[in-house]
Parts: C-alpha cells; sequence; structure tokens
C-alpha cells in the first residue's frame, strides 16, 4: 500500500492505529534520513520519534488532489519539529562556561592579532600568544565553529510566526556557513577593539585618529 493510500485511511479513521504504525514504518527511512543531518545535535532516536509525531499535523495538511508525494508535504513538517526539538533542548547542548570562556579569549586574541599584523593567527602563533597548547587551540576553534552551527541552525519565522527555514538555509552553497559568520564576528570584535583603544587616547589625539581612519 502507498504512503498516500495509508494517508487517505487514516483521514478517514479506519484503523488508524494500525495504519499510522505501518505508514511509519514505510517513511521510516526518509525521517531516519533527515535525522542524520542533525547528528550531533541531537540524539538520532529522538529526533526520529519527533519525526512520527510530525506525520500528523502533516497527514492533517497532506491534499491528495493537488497531486505531489505525501513526502513531499510532510517534509516540511518533520523538519520543523526536528529543529523545534533541537531549539527547545538547547541547554543540553551548551557548551561548558569554561569552554565558552576560552572561546571568548581565542576571539579576543585573533582580533587584537589582526589589527597588529593585519592577518588571522596561524594555530602555533594563536597557542604561543595564549599559552595554550596546539591541541586546545584546535578543540576551541572547533567550539567556536559549533557555537555558530547551533545559532544558523535557529529557525526563521514566516509573516504567520511559523518556523519555516534556518538560518543556514538562507546562506549561498558556495561559502563555508561557519567560516563566514565566524569571520564577520571577529571583524566586529576588532572594529570594537579598534574604537575602544582610539577613546583611550588622550586630549584631541582621539578625534584626530577618528577623523584619520573615517577618511
Amino acid at each position: 500500500m502507498t504512503n498516500e493510500e495509508l494517508v487517505l485511511r487514516i483521514k478517514a479513521g479506519e484503523d488508524v492505529r494500525e495504519n499510522m504504525e505501518q505508514l511509519y514504518f514505510q517513511v521510516l527511512p526518509f525521517i531516519h534520513s533527515m535525522a542524520w543531518k542533525y547528528k550531533g545535535q541531537a540524539e538520532i532516536e529522538d529526533l526520529e520519534q519527533e519525526g512520527y509525531l510530525a506525520l500528523y499535523p502533516a497527514i492533517d495538511a497532506y491534499d491528495m488532489a493537488r497531486g505531489v508525494k505525501f513526502l513531499t508535504c510532510a517534509e516540511k513538517w518533520i523538519r520543523q519539529r526536528m529543529r523545534r526539538y533541537i531549539q527547545n533542548n538547547r541547554s543540553c547542548l551548551r557548551l561548558p562556561v569554561h569552554s565558552l570562556e576560552k572561546v571568548k579569549q581565542y576571539q579576543q586574541f585573533v582580533s587584537a592579532y589582526v589589527l597588529e599584523y593585519g592577518q588571522e593567527p596561524t594555530g602555533e602563533a594563536a597557542a604561543k600568544g595564549l599559552g595554550w597548547n596546539c591541541e586546545t587551540v584546535v578543540d576551541v576553534r572547533k567550539s567556536a565553529e559549533l557555537m555558530i552551527t547551533l545559532s544558523l541552525d535557529a529557525p526563521l519565522r514566516d509573516a504567520d510566526g511559523a518556523e519555516d527555514t534556518a538560518w543556514k538555509d538562507m546562506l549561498a552553497d558556495e561559502a563555508d556557513p561557519a567560516e563566514e559568520i565566524l569571520g564577520k564576528m571577529q571583524e566586529e570584535q576588532l572594529s570594537t577593539t579598534l574604537w575602544g583603544m582610539v577613546d583611550e587616547l588622550p586630549g584631541e589625539l582621539s578625534e584626530m585618529v577618528r577623523r584619520r581612519l573615517k577618511d
């Protein structure tokens, strides 16, 4: 029996429990493939359960007369349900305080380094400047990228307030989203650091430097 036929039976109230079970097992490979995209952000089994629960509103919204496959309709509902689950359980995904502090230290160091040398530091330079070993620098960079990835997975909302897509889905495929956003964050930090240093210059020197930098 096709997915569409099962959906019609469920909507008609025919053996709902049995038909729902059969439908779930038929679409489970699809749900699993969607859950796999969020590997590392939540347990696959939990996401698959969310995918199952998403089938109910998908069934209610499905209109066979439109001539589209059920999974084409269900995909949006499954994706939204999984993302909402991740957002609601974000506290389980937050980095430890000491990791956040290291990320902040690293970003501040990078901003200062770029200000002085005009380029980002290598792993060895960052390790030496921060007094860390290279392995720690690698771990901190990964933590920074994880924070960005989680933020990019946060859903956008449409005009009706419904979750529609994620920030990362709005970015160009050619670019590395995490790298691009991290670069923008560092640019903002650099600007803040630069103007903060300028403001601390004595007397009229601060205003002179500001005019020179803006020209």
